[in-house]
């Protein structure tokens, strides 16, 4: 599947966050510990076809700004509330989002 079809669609994202969240570590760990072999494998199981070490770095970008990773200067760990409920209360504030 292409990342047009994965990351890129909020459905798929829908249904596969917990998966996604499953391949980064649950506790607060150095970028330099994670296993970005073992992670972008779980990835391409998933079906995020990412084709070169940049577009992976791409990917975890993406996972970053998405909020499916946080990250504490050079830590990183998966975040533990669903990124679609922080992004319904966020907008049920301001009064823009639609009921989920």
């Amino acid at each position: 599947m292409s990342l047009q079809e994965t990351l890129g669609s909020d459905q798929w994202l829908r249904e596969n966050e917990e998966k996604v969240k499953a391949l980064l570590p649950e506790t607060w760990t150095h970028m330099g510990n994670l296993n970005g072999l073992q992670i972008g494998f779980g990835l391409k199981l998933l079906g995020i076809d990412w084709r070169s070490e940049d577009e992976f770095g791409r990917v975890m970008q993406f996972l970053e700004k998405a909020r499916f990773m946080l990250r504490d200067g050079s830590t990183v760990k998966r975040n533990p509330q669903s990124v679609f409920r922080d992004y319904v209360r966020a907008n049920l504030t301001k009064g823009t989002a639609d009921e989920a």
